[in-house]
C-alpha cells in the first residue's frame, strides 16, 4: 500500500493482479487489473500509480484521468519500485540489481548488484540516501550518485 504525495489518497495492490485506489475524502473506490500475478510493490507519481509484479513490465495506471493503462519494459523481473525524482525512479529487481529508470529515455541504468532478490528499497527524500534489504544477503546502505 501507499499514500500520494497529499496524503488524500491510499493505493493497494492485490494477489490476483488488481489495484485499488481509495479516496479518503470520498470513501470512493476505483480499481482495474494490471497484472496476472501478485503486485509486489506501488508508487504514486503525480495523478498516476506504478506498479511491479515480478515481471519485466512496470505497469501505469491513471485512476483519475483516462483509467487507462500502459506499460513499460525492464530487462529484469523488477520487484520494487520507489520515486526518486521527478525524472526517474529506482526498481529492485528479483536479479538482486538495483537500477534507476529514466522516463526521458526509458532506459535502466544499473546502480549497484547483488546475487539476491531485493526485498525492500527506501530513498531518503532529501540526503539521497538508500536502503535496500535483500532475500538471502546483508542489508545495504550507500548514498545515490544525482542522475538528474
Amino acid at each position: 500500500m501507499t499514500f500520494n504525495a497529499t496524503g488524500t489518497q491510499l493505493a493497494a495492490g492485490f494477489a490476483d493482479g488488481r489495484l485499488a485506489v481509495y479516496s479518503l475524502s470520498t470513501r470512493q473506490q476505483n480499481q482495474t487489473t494490471v497484472f496476472s500475478t501478485l503486485v509486489c510493490s506501488l508508487v504514486f507519481r503525480g495523478d498516476s500509480l506504478l506498479a511491479v509484479a515480478g515481471t519485466t513490465n512496470i505497469g501505469m495506471w491513471q485512476p483519475l484521468g483516462s483509467g487507462s493503462v500502459a506499460f513499460w519494459p525492464v530487462s529484469s523481473p523488477a520487484v520494487v519500485i520507489t520515486q526518486q525524482s521527478k525524472s526517474g525512479f529506482v526498481l529492485g529487481m528479483a536479479s538482486g540489481e538495483i537500477a534507476y529508470y529514466d522516463l526521458n529515455t526509458q532506459q535502466e541504468q544499473v546502480i549497484s548488484l547483488t546475487q539476491s532478490s531485493v526485498l525492500g528499497l527506501v530513498i531518503h527524500p532529501h540526503e539521497r540516501l538508500v536502503l535496500a534489504s535483500y532475500a538471502l544477503s546483508a542489508p545495504e546502505t550507500w548514498l545515490l550518485q544525482p542522475l538528474d
